[in-house]
């Protein structure tokens, strides 16, 4: 069942990629993403309200796939939460923490 949706905006208000929230898993569709430099990676990040970012994992490659989450995970994506799309290292934040400049972000909304 898809639970809520979102629409990830980058920083000059264009919708860069749609995000639907199932129980267990996450689709995610780039509507405008650039490519990304090699020896970097693309993570996706739930910004609960207390404000503390935890990881969903990194974005497929392509752009386009799935996310498969874990029951912590999937404990986060109730609304209100907000997304976020950073930029890290290969292989995602080695602190567990967004690293890198946000280029997308936006906020989860129930159907």
């Amino acid at each position: 069942t898809l639970n809520y949706s979102a629409t990830l905006m980058a920083v000059n208000q264009q919708p860069a990629i749609s995000v639907q929230a199932y129980s267990h898993y996450l689709n995610v569709a780039p509507l405008a993403l650039p490519s990304v430099e090699t020896g970097r990676s693309l993570e996706l990040w739930a910004i609960p309200a207390d404000g503390k970012p935890v990881s969903l994992g990194l974005l497929p490659a392509h752009g386009k796939g799935r996310i498969i989450l874990s029951e912590s995970q999937q404990k986060l994506l109730v609304a209100p939460v907000t997304l976020a799309v950073s930029l890290e290292p290969e292989g995602g934040s080695p602190t567990g923490q967004p690293t890198g400049p946000v280029l997308y972000k936006g906020a989860l909304a129930g159907l």
